[in-house]
């Protein structure tokens, strides 16, 4: 069984097309397996990551809020 990369909680994001936050809180849920390493986080690029999803509606609100100066909309 090959090891699996860690990759940057920015990287992450990038690939999965979402925001650096969704990474984060999906670590913090157990979504992904993630590890700190300073002041950052590194996710591992396995299985786990491949398959999962960021949720879109709540990508879209953050999209909007952002849209809107941070302020709710």
């Amino acid at each position: 069984m090959p090891l699996a990369t860690l990759i940057s909680s920015n990287e992450a994001a990038q690939l999965k097309a979402c925001t650096r936050q969704a990474i984060l809180d999906a670590i913090e849920r157990g979504a992904i397996d993630g590890q700190k390493v300073g002041r950052n986080f590194l996710v591992r690029k396995n299985g786990k990551f491949e398959r999962w999803q960021p949720n879109p509606r709540r990508q879209k609100a953050g999209r909007e809020g952002q849209r809107a100066g941070g302020k709710k909309v």
